[in-house]
């Protein structure tokens, strides 16, 4: 199995996250459920060629020095990943998190009307803030929709 038939699986289950970690099998997660993608956990050198084989030779470099590289991947089929490859008590390990294409509307988020104000606003600075997964960049995305469809503005993220 390679990364992308795990890129694969994923999309087609509607997986919010892929780990990829030695001595466990690839997982997903789904509705905020682990899901094991295989039965059979990977080895160091398994780990490292599923995770090597989508990074180009800068991003190996980088990886190398630091020990640790966040990135974006598109797939063949235009879907992409935010992916953080990082070393791990001496191996490789990954997380990746689908990117969606789309970019919801405030109503469509459940968000409240105020956040369409804040876009709106001409001056100052927003911070958004929160755990893992909660939508921060989800929102932010909205936010900068907002200002895009609605006036000319610098924004720096």
């Amino acid at each position: 199995m390679n990364i992308h038939a795990i890129f694969k699986i994923a999309i087609e289950h509607h997986a919010s996250d892929i780990i990829i970690s030695k001595g466990s099998p690839p997982a997903l997660k789904i509705n905020g459920e682990l899901r094991t993608v295989t039965k059979k956990p990977l080895t160091a050198s398994m780990t490292e060629k599923l995770l090597l084989e989508i990074l180009t030779e800068e991003q190996r470099k980088v990886l190398e020095k630091e020990r640790e590289i966040d990135f974006s991947y598109q797939t063949e089929d235009d879907v992409r990943f935010r992916g953080n490859i990082f070393l791990q008590r001496g191996s490789y390990a990954g997380a990746f998190r689908p990117i969606s294409s789309e970019i919801p509307s405030i109503e469509k988020l459940n968000l409240p009307g105020q956040l369409y104000d804040l876009a709106m606003s001409r001056e100052g600075l927003i911070l958004v803030t929160g755990p893992t997964g909660h939508g921060k960049s989800t929102t932010v995305a909205c936010m900068i929709d907002i200002i895009n469809t609605h006036r000319k503005a610098h924004i720096i993220t």
